[in-house]
């Protein structure tokens, strides 16, 4: 039986790999902070919550080490602050999940995106 913990670390991977793929796609690199990439960026970072709370079960220890690994994978300091600021969110990002908040809607309480 594989542990939860390495079941969390094979859907950082994949889910690393899908977010290096959108990256890529982005044509002007000058502007990765801008607003559009901030929020897509956020609802990721709250997708992986959710499905570490949904799918993996995890406990908010593990949800906070997968997330922080993922933050520490992105190369633009800003993306990689905006990442942290975030993380440092959790537990008010796992209460607005569990009442059934959208990723989107969640990052607009955090100031990532815009209404």
């Amino acid at each position: 039986m594989v542990s939860t913990k390495y079941q969390c670390y094979f859907f950082l991977l994949t889910t690393m790999l899908s977010y290096g793929y959108a990256c890529s796609n982005i044509t002007d690199i000058n502007n990765i902070s801008n607003g559009n990439t901030t929020c897509h960026l956020c609802q990721d970072i709250v997708q992986i919550i959710d499905a570490e709370i949904r799918i993996a079960n995890g406990s908010i220890a593990i949800i906070e080490d997968v997330v922080r690994a993922f933050c520490h994978t992105l190369l633009i300091p800003a993306s990689k602050k905006e990442c942290l600021y975030i993380l440092s969110q959790l537990q008010n990002i796992i209460n607005w999940l569990i009442h059934g908040i959208s990723p989107k809607d969640i990052c607009i309480k955090l100031g990532l995106c815009q209404s």
